[in-house]
């Protein structure tokens, strides 16, 4: 599910963003493709002991990776075969 969002929380959402962007993603690049895929915390609380989301969110999170995993597969099967 996506939903709209404004004012400061976005701006908070893209700074983290960046911030875990900087940290785990940009390093790994340098050795092989990477992207993130962020699922919502509880309270917007992160990188922090007391951080949950739910089951739900982490299993949408899961099928968002495992879509990009088919196509990118689909992709790499088609390049192949020409």
């Amino acid at each position: 599910m996506v939903q709209a969002m404004t004012g400061n929380y976005l701006l908070f959402l893209v700074l983290a963003s960046i911030h875990s962007l900087n940290i785990y993603s940009c390093m790994t690049n340098f050795r092989c493709p990477t992207s993130m895929v962020f699922v919502p915390s509880k309270d917007g609380i992160s990188h922090n002991p007391v951080e949950y989301t739910s089951p739900e969110e982490c299993a949408t999170g899961a099928q968002v990776i495992l879509g990009a995993l088919l196509r990118y597969d689909a992709l790499r099967a088609k390049n192949a075969t020409m």
